[in-house]
């Protein structure tokens, strides 16, 4: 019982935590995060802090997006969602749409990496196919920061690797 009153102590801590205690956490690269999502697809992985080169967004619905490929489709890219109220936040912060202002850019954002199952339709009916996405949901302005190196906003690698 003790051991348990631990543990629950620790987690209610660790939600406690401000933001800028979780700053302090490791940053994982985009990668790693796809991969321990991927192996581990029914559990979300974090939440934790994964750096991120957008090279790919878009939006729909009032939702944003940024994904770290151009094809979101792609099991390799990690796509944010930034539900409406948070891409008006961060539209505040970044002095414009978030979708555009930090497509190019290195970012790292916080949350639970999670594999999703993706449905096709035709002509609004189920076809029976799918395909897994990686996905974080930003729930907070704050769990988004941009990376620089001196005053410049370190650009997005969106080369992909020759494989």
């Amino acid at each position: 019982m003790h051991h348990r009153l631990i543990v629950l102590t620790m987690s209610v801590l660790a939600m406690c935590l401000t933001p800028s205690a979780k700053a302090d956490q490791t940053v994982i690269p985009t990668a790693e995060a796809i991969e321990r999502s991927i192996a581990s697809p029914v559990s979300p992985i974090g939440p934790i802090w994964v750096e991120m080169d957008v090279c790919g967004s878009g939006a729909h619905r009032g939702r944003g997006f940024l994904n770290s490929m151009e094809d979101y489709r792609d099991r390799r890219s990690l796509n944010i969602e930034l539900p409406a109220l948070v891409r008006g936040q961060l539209a505040v912060i970044h002095s414009g749409d978030p979708v555009e202002t930090l497509l190019g850019k290195r970012v790292q954002v916080f949350g639970s990496v999670r594999q999703v199952r993706i449905n096709l339709f035709q002509g609004g009916v189920a076809t029976g196919e799918y395909y897994f996405q990686t996905q974080l949901r930003l729930t907070s302005p704050t769990y988004l920061r941009v990376v620089y190196e001196g005053d410049e906003p370190v650009p997005a690698d969106c080369n992909p690797a020759i494989v």
